[in-house]
């Protein structure tokens, strides 16, 4: 689950040594990764040599407001989407560590990251509520 501390990477050197406390959770070092590159096109393209990135790390989700749950969100769908993967209710359950009775709560999260922007449904599914997959929306 994502939210809280917060590293700020703006070279390449900065990812190596930022990167190293997610050593154990391959996925999110992968998800990294896969950013730091996308960051080195864009500065690029921009004729820029440098590129800042904002990783936030662990927190409860008791812990989070509105804002943090629905980039908590966001985060997970994009994780997911880099894994070859689609997030579900029970998947982004499973990243905030919530029992099966709170997948209401859930689905708030996941209508807000909807009506955000920052999440789409996955219409390969069709509209089926109940097998509902999300995608990021640059997906």
């Amino acid at each position: 689950m994502f939210g809280g501390t917060v590293w700020e990477l703006t070279s390449r050197s900065d990812f190596t040594r930022v990167a190293s406390p997610f050593s154990e959770a391959a996925q999110v070092h992968v998800w990294l990764h896969d950013c730091r590159t996308q960051f080195e096109k864009l500065a690029a393209a921009r004729g820029e040599e440098s590129w800042r990135a904002t990783v936030y790390g662990p927190r409860k989700f008791e812990d989070m407001d509105r804002d943090d749950r629905v980039r908590a969100c966001y985060q997970h769908c994009a994780l997911k989407w880099v894994m070859s993967e689609r997030m579900t209710n029970q998947t982004l359950r499973e990243r905030f560590r919530l029992p099966e009775s709170k997948s209401a709560i859930v689905s708030q999260v996941i209508g807000a990251a909807i009506d955000s922007g920052l999440v789409k449904p996955d219409e390969a599914v069709g509209g089926s509520r109940k097998y509902a997959r999300y995608l990021p929306f640059w997906a």
